[in-house]
Order: C-alpha cells, then sequence, then structure tokens
C-alpha cells in the first residue's frame, strides 16, 4: 500500500520530500512462495503484475484505489475496448507514486474474450516495457 501521507521525517531541510525505497517480498507466482526482497525496478514491476491482476473492489484487503477496472470492458465492441483500455490501465497503474504513466500501448484480439496488451511503464527507476493477457 501507499501511504496517504506525507511522514514529515522525511523532509529534508529544503522542503523536498526522498523517496522512501520500494523492497518488498519477491512473489514466486509459479512455486507461490516468498523468495527474499526486492528493490527499485524489480519492485515496480512486480506491482505492476500484482495491480493488473487484482479486480478493484473485489478485496477488502485494498482500498477503493488499488486494482484495475477491466471488468467494465466484458462484452463491448472490440473498437470500444481499444479506446477504453489504455485509460483504465493508466488509471489503475498511476495510483503507485513510482509509475508516472504508460506510452506506446498496443492491442492484439487473441480471442474473442481476450487480447494482449503491450506497453511501456514509465516509472522514476526509467522506461520498462510489459506484456499481459488480458481476458474481457
Amino acid at each position: 500500500m501507499i501511504p496517504e501521507s506525507i511522514d514529515f521525517n522525511n523532509v529534508i531541510e529544503d522542503g523536498a520530500y526522498t523517496i522512501q525505497p520500494s523492497k518488498t517480498y519477491k512473489l514466486d507466482l509459479v512455486s507461490k512462495r516468498i523468495i527474499g526482497t526486492i528493490d527499485g525496478r524489480d519492485a515496480v514491476l512486480q506491482a505492476v503484475r500484482k495491480i493488473l491482476d487484482t479486480d478493484r473492489y473485489a478485496y477488502e484487503i485494498y482500498d477503493g484505489s488499488y486494482g484495475h477496472e477491466l471488468v467494465k470492458l466484458v462484452g463491448k465492441d472490440f473498437n470500444y475496448i481499444k479506446a477504453r483500455l489504455p485509460q483504465i490501465v493508466e488509471e489503475a497503474l498511476t495510483q503507485d507514486e513510482r509509475i508516472t504513466g504508460i506510452s506506446n500501448m498496443n492491442i492484439r484480439r487473441i480471442s474473442i474474450d481476450e487480447v494482449e496488451i503491450s506497453f511501456i511503464v514509465n516509472t522514476i527507476y526509467g522506461d520498462v516495457p510489459y506484456s499481459k493477457e488480458v481476458r474481457i
């Protein structure tokens, strides 16, 4: 979770806020285990994967700003999906303060109810390519 308020212990004398490390547990999704810790770019990529794997409002453990609303695209026309998908993904991901936006999104239909999306995640650690198959 991202803090909702500034911890004034992290404000340096000139008023600038220092960004805290993004160190978190590393998840091994194949063996379904925690295997150490990660930080920086790898932690952001893991956050992207988790956000895009979580339906917004589906789990009480997360507040209303976590996750995606791709369910709104279920059953819609492909042209509508292509128009709305980038907005939905960007809105979901930019809730994380380490992510500044997304760019170069490509959407390819795989089947009647599945698309492949690929895009660049713009982060404070640099740009990172990402792709995912999404059921719609």
